[in-house]
């Protein structure tokens, strides 16, 4: 499982009753990633919101945003960028089930890249 349980169920319930954020004006394109490559950062960070990394105080989402990095820079495309960025979901967040139908927003790509990794 990627880092540890949630410690603190009041931050959780917190970010459900937080306002939205105000509408973000889009840069004009072509744009570098895709505005499903944003939503995934979303995804991942509300996903692993609670949870740190193994041993430290850390928090685990900068696991993903660091592995993702590194995929860029070495010529990742749009789907292997999103499938770093949510590896762990499958593995790490209950229920399973309900995480898969997310990643599935993303893409049959995604989720091939996903389930494939978790082979390894």
């Amino acid at each position: 499982m990627a880092g540890s349980k949630p410690e603190n169920k009041q931050d959780l319930e917190a970010m459900k009753d937080a306002p939205p954020l105000p509408e973000i004006p889009l840069p004009q394109q072509p744009w570098l990633t895709s505005l499903k490559f944003a939503e995934a950062l979303r995804v991942a960070a509300i996903m692993h919101a609670a949870q740190r990394r193994k041993g430290i105080r850390i928090p685990y989402i900068s696991h993903l945003l660091g592995t993702c990095s590194i995929a860029l820079e070495y010529g990742a495309t749009g789907a292997e960028a999103i499938a770093v960025l949510l590896h762990e979901a499958i593995e790490g967040i209950e229920p399973t089930d309900q995480a898969r139908t997310v990643i599935g927003y993303f893409g049959q790509e995604v989720l091939r890249i996903i389930e494939r990794l978790g082979e390894g």
